[in-house]
Formats: structure tokens, sequence, C-alpha cells
């Protein structure tokens, strides 16, 4: 039992440490891109999860002594896009904002999980209805998260990149569809929550039966 209580305070330190550097480097990108949206000669930089397939003539040999050549294709991703107009400077801006406060409310409720946990672990009682409300608000965020990401990826990529060309090769972007896997992270923290509501609901009934 001494050991999870340290366990806990450990992760409560952590996360506010993580909380507390979160809001700050949050204001400081914030005041970052509002100087960039009034220095046009300054360069924006989008975040940009894209994906493309680039075709060309390989050649390798194996060690068996064959040798290949023939047309392979390569998985090709772009991070960013970067722009120095107005519009795209407004838009850096925004993705900051919305990635920053999901982020910020992530470590928030991280820190008000362990925070309480460690309060109520003096007493040895772990559960609590508010634990099990700010779980499920991280796995919320955590989805909002990956659905941003997803959906900023798609905008990008459809609408924004054009003519984009790759050694001669005219070749299109498309959203990383991978960032969907994310999603079982977000299902993990769902089924931990309504597993910890069911603790709550055992010790309920215990205490009754008592």
């Amino acid at each position: 039992m001494k050991n999870n209580f340290r366990i806990v305070n450990i992760l409560k330190i952590v996360f506010m440490l993580f909380y507390k550097l979160s809001i700050f480097g949050f204001v400081i990108m914030v005041f970052g891109h509002l100087v960039n949206l009034f220095n046009p000669e300054n360069t924006a930089s989008i975040k940009f999860l894209g994906t493309t397939v680039f075709n060309i003539d390989t050649t390798y040999d194996l060690v068996s002594g064959d040798s290949v050549c023939k047309e392979v294709g390569f998985s090709l991703s772009l991070d960013k896009i970067e722009s120095s107009g107005i519009f795209y400077r407004l838009i850096a801006f925004f993705d900051t904002v919305i990635s920053g406060v999901i982020i910020i409310f992530m470590f928030r409720y991280a820190y008000y999980i362990f925070e309480e946990l460690h309060e109520r672990g003096k007493n040895g009682n772990y559960f609590s209805e508010k634990i099990y409300h700010w779980i499920r608000r991280v796995g919320f965020l955590m989805l909002a998260k990956t659905l941003y990401f997803l959906i900023n990826g798609s905008v990008i990529s459809w609408y924004f990149l054009d003519n984009v060309r790759l050694m001669g090769q005219e070749v299109h972007f498309y959203p990383d569809y991978t960032v969907l896997t994310k999603i079982i992270s977000v299902l993990v923290v769902f089924v931990f929550a309504e597993i910890y509501r069911a603790g709550i609901e055992m010790k309920e009934e215990s205490e009754f039966t008592i």
C-alpha cells in the first residue's frame, strides 16, 4: 500500500509539472504567433499529417547474387506546410491554440486525477465519482486530438496543397490515416474508466451489505 501511495504521489508531481510546463509553453507559442501575425516577412508553419506514394526506378542487389531493377513506390510524409501569407499565419495561430488547449486540459485532468487519488489514499479509499468523470474527459480530449489531426490533414491535403511535384512527378498528398490507430489508446482509457466505475459500484454495494 505504501508503494502504491508513493507511485501516486510521484505521478501527481509529474503531471503537475507537465501541466504547468504546457501552460508556459502555450503562452510562449501564442505570443510568438501573435508577433508573427503582424510581421509579413515571417513564415508560418502549419502542422500537417500527410502522406503520399512516390514511384522511382530502384536497383538493389540481394545476398543471393540476384539484382533487381524495377519501379518501387516509396511512402513519403510531409509534416508541415509553410507560407508567409496572412491567411496561413492565421491558420497557424488557431492551430497552435486548438492543439495547445487540448494538451493543457489533458495534463490538467491527469493532474487532478492523481491529486485526488493522493488525497483519498490517505484514508485508503481510492474510489471517487470525480475521478471517473476526469478519466472520461481525458479520453474525450484524446479523441478530440486524434480527430483534429485527421481533419487537419484532410483539409490541407484536399484544399490547400496543389501541384506538388517531386523529381518531375506530380504527387498528391492524402491524410495520414494511421493517426486513427491512436483511437485504440482512447478506447483503453474509456475501458479503464468503466472498470473504475465498476469498482465504485462494488465498493458502494459492499458498504450497504455491511
